[in-house]
């Protein structure tokens, strides 16, 4: 009873759905397993302008600073994954953004979250092992991330470099692991 009501009382939120439903087979689909994403849908900004890197990097942030947990974290980057892809995508079946912009768009939501869960995820591993003193560890995107053409389906290829000292032989941590293993846990996480 309260979506009738809710649908009576945003006509343009009926026709928003119909054509969703109509025209985008995983759009719907996101939307049936996600009903609050109807929300997302009556936000005056939801239909705006793409969000920036910037942006979402301050949104994603938030969530996941609010988080107690880093599983419920992760949780939270899965969500707004699947928002923010959904948003693009509802934007170009409208033509709201044109197609082209969606490969930039889901790359700058790609790399947002890989941003957001490489500092949750490092800090997450120093509560146990600590942290490699002096040591880097970067992530570069290839394949369509790196290129910045992504699509709704795309996968990220993703390579992990580290880099330590050569005096580093372990973490500092409470229970510190060699170097190499302290990296493979790191990008296993």
């Amino acid at each position: 009873m309260q979506l009738f009501s809710l649908l009576l009382a945003h006509s343009e939120l009926l026709r928003l759905l119909a054509s969703i439903m109509g025209s985008a087979p995983r759009l719907a689909q996101h939307l049936s397993r996600s009903p609050a994403t109807l929300d997302a849908l009556l936000d005056r900004d939801f239909l705006g302008a793409l969000p920036d890197g910037a942006s979402l990097d301050r949104s994603l942030g938030d969530l996941i600073a609010r988080c107690e947990s880093y599983e419920l974290a992760l949780d939270a980057a899965r969500r707004f994954a699947k928002e923010q892809v959904f948003r693009v995508g509802v934007q170009v079946i409208e033509s709201l953004a044109k197609p082209d912009a969606a490969g930039p768009a889901f790359a700058r939501i790609g790399e947002c979250i890989i941003a957001a869960l490489l500092a949750r995820t490092a800090d997450e591993l120093a509560e146990s092992v600590g942290r490699v003193p002096g040591g880097a560890f970067v992530v570069v995107a290839m394949g369509k991330l790196g290129g910045h053409e992504m699509t709704a389906g795309s996968d990220l290829d993703l390579i992990f470099v580290y880099d330590a000292p050569p005096e580093a032989e372990s973490s500092n941590g409470k229970k510190p692991v060699p170097v190499s293993l302290y990296y493979a846990r790191w990008r296993s996480a």
